[in-house]
């Protein structure tokens, strides 16, 4: 197995020494661009198999760099796949970044914008596939406690009613007739106490001599006068 560092260094002084690859783009738009391109070849080349396969790669990326900048002078991107020829981490993600982008008029600004989005899918982690295979299992939402209401406290037995027995319309006749037949009762007239008459005829009596007396008396003076 060829030396990593090797490889590696290698492929920094093709791509860097290529001065074709600038274009029109300033130090402002390349720099970016060429610093993916070189962290790119550096991250490949702990798994290349041999010179041969750290060559292709390097020739991949290199076309990657052209199309860049292709697209950043133009301002328009009609093809993102052609700027994802690197193996990226997450090409669905990578692919949905470059559409996004609003390029402008202005080649440096593009090819910043363009490093940036090709930077991020070189260095995220790669989405495992046995979790994107795996449904999600929808848990039960969680039941809420209820709140039970205080048992209201056992209010006071109403005492029962007496029971009225209702009168059949044959026993109130029965009743009213038997009270209609019953003899009714005089009350007995009040007697005179007989030693209050007698009383009152003494007193009558003594009233009287005592009249005929003081009568007499006056008859008897009026005479001496005369």
């Amino acid at each position: 197995m060829a030396d990593v560092n090797q490889l590696a260094r290698s492929a920094v002084e093709r791509l860097s020494e290529d001065e074709s690859l600038r274009g029109e783009l300033s130090d402002i738009g390349f720099g970016p661009l060429l610093d993916w391109a070189v962290a790119a070849v550096k991250a490949y080349a702990a798994k290349a198999a041999s010179s041969d396969a750290m060559d292709q790669y390097t020739g991949r990326v290199r076309g990657v760099v052209q199309a860049v900048v292709e697209v950043a002078q133009a301002g328009k991107l009609d093809d993102p796949v052609a700027l994802l020829d690197f193996d990226p981490a997450n090409r669905d993600k990578a692919q949905a970044a470059l559409q996004a982008l609003s390029l402008s008029d202005d080649p440096d600004a593009n090819a910043e914008q363009i490093a940036t989005v090709l930077q991020a899918a070189l260095t995220e982690a790669p989405a495992s596939p046995a979790a994107e295979a795996a449904p999600t299992e929808s848990r039960p939402a969680a039941a809420l406690p209820v709140e039970v209401p205080p048992t209201a406290e056992a209010s006071p037995a109403a005492e029962p009613t007496p029971e009225v027995k209702k009168k059949e319309p044959g026993e109130v006749g029965e009743a009213n007739t038997a009270q209609a037949s019953a003899p009714q009762q005089n009350p007995e007239p009040a007697t005179s106490d007989p030693m209050s008459g007698a009383f009152l005829n003494g007193v009558k009596s003594r009233m009287g001599q005592a009249y005929s007396s003081a009568w007499g008396i006056f008859k008897g003076l009026s005479k001496r006068r005369s």
